[in-house]
């Protein structure tokens, strides 16, 4: 006849091991439900010289059921100036951008505002719109470097998704990432002051040889 503390014994440890089980899988469903969706800045980090233009980009990366979206993009406006934007709304349009236009439906733009130091967007899918899933560009805007220094790229940023009938949206977990421009004086003028110094001592070698071969024959 087995001992009946033992049989506890062993019913106890198959309880633990299931507790333990069911606390893992708790965790990993807690973790994908807060999922990994991220808005940042790309390339996050630009180098350039004063007076030149680049691009930078807004992207969304890994979202589910995105139908709304605000997003606020600021830099140091000393530093850099904005030029212009290209506006990546509506997959149906523009492959590689985020929202959807389908069904005859057509996105609503509340804000598209840039100033000396920031730019707005807010934008949302109109029903019977597809909501998006996936990562797509929002926009992108070029910039020219007007000064030296480094000039943060700072997001502010809000995703919703679609509402169920009679519903509100809901907002959607996500994380920001910044990214950053640093500018640089133009030295152009450095290798143009070396060439000059260059062909002055090569021209004070040439007549320097020349008077050296005329005294030289001279005396013979």
């Amino acid at each position: 006849m087995k001992d009946p503390f033992c049989r506890l014994s062993k019913a106890a440890s198959v309880m633990l091991l299931l507790g333990l089980f069911v606390i893992c899988l708790l965790q990993v469903g807690s973790s994908q439900a807060q999922g990994n969706t991220v808005v940042r800045v790309q390339p996050s980090k630009t180098a350039v010289r004063v007076g030149e233009a680049f691009s930078v980009s807004v992207v969304i990366e890994s979202v589910e059921n995105l139908y709304g979206l605000d997003v606020m993009l600021r830099w140091n406006g000393s530093a850099v100036q904005f030029q212009s934007v290209d506006i990546r709304l509506g997959v149906e349009s523009h492959p590689d951008g985020v929202l959807h236009e389908d069904s005859g439906a057509e996105i609503y733009v509340a804000e598209n505002n840039a100033s000396e130091a920031e730019y707005h967007l807010a934008a949302t899918a109109v029903g019977p719109a597809s909501s998006f899933n996936g990562s797509g560009t929002v926009f992108s805007v070029r910039f020219k470097a007007i000064s030296a220094g480094l000039s943060p790229l700072e997001l502010e940023t809000e995703l919703a998704d679609h509402p169920r009938p009679g519903g509100t949206a809901n907002m959607i977990e996500h994380a920001d990432v910044a990214g950053s421009v640093e500018s640089e004086e133009n030295d152009s003028s450095v290798p143009i002051g070396t060439d000059w110094l260059i062909l002055i001592l090569v021209a004070i070698a040439v007549v320097v040889s020349a008077i050296g071969i005329f005294f030289f024959f001279r005396k013979r």
